[in-house]
């Protein structure tokens, strides 16, 4: 199995959730680094999956293979991702929603929001209505620490270190 890092384009890899536009710094260096390390980077869209394909193959020409999952691959690419032989090690992404996602999934999701970000209007999830995926995050991130702290091995763990 080789190990894989699911990075979303929309807002890791370029900053516009409404088309493919300039690249981050921070996502082309994240994404050549990972590819550097021999790490397979497998793309997250919910754009065009050949105008992204063109638009990696411009701004991404040292990334070895490119493999994306577009909005018709799969309703959950990291299961798919999976199927395929990828050990999905972290998602790369600046939505909650994909945060969630891969925290649900038992992956450590890299989260990335942009500056923008701390206007609500601005955010992924600004179009939606009803629960917000930044409370379903903070949700799913104190159910597991809940979770952790009921669990006897860490009670043990924590009484030798005090």
């Amino acid at each position: 199995m080789q190990t894989a890092a699911l990075v979303q384009v929309e807002g890791v890899l370029c900053a516009s959730h409404a088309a493919v536009g300039v690249p981050t710094f921070s996502g082309k260096m994240l994404t050549l680094a990972l590819d550097k390390a021999g790490v397979q980077v497998l793309f997250l869209t919910e754009l065009d999956v050949d105008k992204v394909t063109h638009w990696l193959d411009d701004e991404m020409p040292t990334v070895d293979q490119i493999k994306i999952f577009g909005p018709k691959d799969s309703e959950n690419p990291i299961q798919a991702a999976r199927y395929l032989g990828y050990t999905v090690q972290f998602v790369a992404t600046g939505d909650p929603r994909w945060a969630v996602r891969a925290f649900e999934a038992g992956i450590v999701p890299l989260f990335m929001p942009h500056p923008e970000y701390a206007r609500p209007e601005f955010r992924p999830d600004a179009r939606t209505e009803g629960p917000s995926p930044w409370d379903e995050l903070l949700d799913v991130v104190e159910h597991r620490h809940q979770q952790r702290k009921a669990d006897l091995r860490m009670a043990k763990t924590q009484e030798r270190y005090e």
